[in-house]
């Protein structure tokens, strides 16, 4: 398979919403970024599976579904680091096919370091019911201009799936089937809803906070929304000096940053190049800069996730 048939098969997601007219073009990274992001993508898979076999010797063997072992307190010299003063052992990594180390690392030291933060920073980064309304209504009415056309139709085939599954009398796997048309379909139809907008301002509130706060520097574009790339690596760095984690395994500590260190990313941009990535301080404030319903509207032109609602 060449190359651009890789990027279609890969970034498909990304791509039809910028067909359909769904993401303004003006707002959505250049078409070879995309294809760029495919072979970025194919060649970290590779990688990937080269670097789990490098480190097998260094994680202790376990069933694949097994979930992680208690901590062996009485050994020290399992213990692979630290976190909010608590100790991490290597028995609490996670392996399988499915699972990325460093995943498991950042779910061992970064995520209880991200939440600590996150509470001691709460009302610089928890959006107002004011920014969530503005956003919820925002969302909703994209979503409704992507189901003109089409909503009747979808609707007939949600009522079919239901029909036959009313009516039974069909094999398991067929079935399967239908329950995962008729949740499909329905997920199409729902608008994104508060819950919806809630989360997506608060992860792009916390993402912004960092940029602010840790030097800018590039931003990602990921499914669930914009990341402060560089500003998060300065951020986990930042803390790892402070002494908020610890990482005593250097080998272990190399994967745990190589998401920002070795790893290639398909799409990333300076906050100059995106049409909306303002500060959440500077929309509570009020500034002409960004109002609470322009907040809502960068978060669907800027957000590639919700295009997929």
């Amino acid at each position: 398979m060449n190359k651009t048939r890789v990027a279609v098969a890969v970034l498909l997601p990304f791509i039809a919403p910028l067909i359909a007219g769904a993401v303004p073009i003006g707002d959505f990274p250049a078409l070879d970024k995309i294809i760029d992001a495919a072979d970025a993508f194919a060649y970290q898979a590779q990688k990937h599976e080269k670097r789990q076999e490098s480190l097998k010797s260094i994680l202790p063997e376990r069933e694949a579904a097994e979930p992680p072992a208690e901590p062996d307190d009485e050994q020290p010299e399992n213990q692979i680091g630290e976190v909010l003063g608590k100790p991490v052992y290597r028995d609490e990594i996670r392996t399988g096919e499915d699972i990325r180390l460093s995943t498991e690392f950042h779910r061992l030291f970064a995520h209880p370091v991200m939440e600590e933060y996150k509470r001691e920073h709460k009302d610089d980064i928890t959006p107002t019911e004011s920014e969530i309304a503005a956003a919820t209504a925002c969302f909703d009415k994209e979503h409704q201009q992507r189901l003109e056309g089409q909503e009747l139709q979808l609707r007939w085939q949600l009522k079919a799936a239901e029909r036959k599954l009313a009516a039974g009398g069909v094999t398991e796997e067929v079935e399967k089937n239908l329950n995962t048309q008729r949740r499909s379909l329905q997920s199409r139809l729902t608008p994104p809803g508060r819950s919806f907008a809630a989360s997506m301002l608060n992860n792009w509130n916390f993402q912004r906070y960092l940029y602010d706060g840790y030097g800018g520097g590039r931003i990602l574009w990921q499914q669930a929304g914009l990341e402060a790339f560089d500003a998060m690596h300065q951020w986990l760095t930042s803390l790892e000096k402070d002494g908020k984690f610890k990482i005593t395994d250097p080998e272990l500590r190399s994967v745990f940053y190589e998401y920002w260190t070795t790893m290639k990313h398909g799409t990333l941009c300076r906050s100059a190049e995106l049409t909306h990535f303002c500060s959440p301080k500077a929309s509570r404030a009020g500034s002409e800069k960004c109002s609470e319903e322009e907040k809502g509207t960068s978060l669907i032109s800027a957000n590639p996730a919700t295009t997929n609602q």
